[in-house]
């Protein structure tokens, strides 16, 4: 029974990650999903750092261990360690840390710009409404 959540929890971690990363191609087309994805992938980030790895996988190494199956998936990381599992990929997992926050950086950045000619039209609509 255990294992099952272990098992779970690995699904909606995968599902996560993946809806995150094809929220980011899906926010080029998509104008107001952009600050959505944006914030999404902010509380990630910060979630992240805080914790010097994501709840999610704590949280499935301990079901794991507790189910007596132990992993070095709370070593390497959730993305090291699948991506070596199901595609026989082996990434260090500083690499993934740096992409991780290269690519938030970027996509920030790029939020930031997106949103700016929405903000000047809503800075000349406020002006214009303070105008006698």
């Amino acid at each position: 029974m255990i294992i099952l959540l272990a098992d779970a929890l690995t699904a909606i971690h995968t599902i996560l990650i993946l809806s995150v990363f094809i929220g980011i191609f899906l926010s080029i087309r998509i104008k107001r999903f952009r600050p959505i994805e944006a914030l999404v992938l902010l509380v990630a980030i910060v979630i992240w750092s805080l914790y010097e790895e994501c709840p999610l996988t704590s949280a499935e190494v301990y079901l794991r261990n507790l189910s007596g199956q132990v992993t070095s998936l709370g070593e390497v990381g959730f993305i090291a360690y699948y991506l070596s599992i199901w595609f026989n990929l082996s990434i260090y997992p500083t690499t993934i840390t740096f992409l991780t926050y290269v690519i938030a950086f970027i996509f920030l950045l790029l939020s930031i710009a997106w949103e700016l000619p929405y903000l000047k039209r809503l800075r000349q609509q406020i002006h214009r409404s303070e105008k006698p």
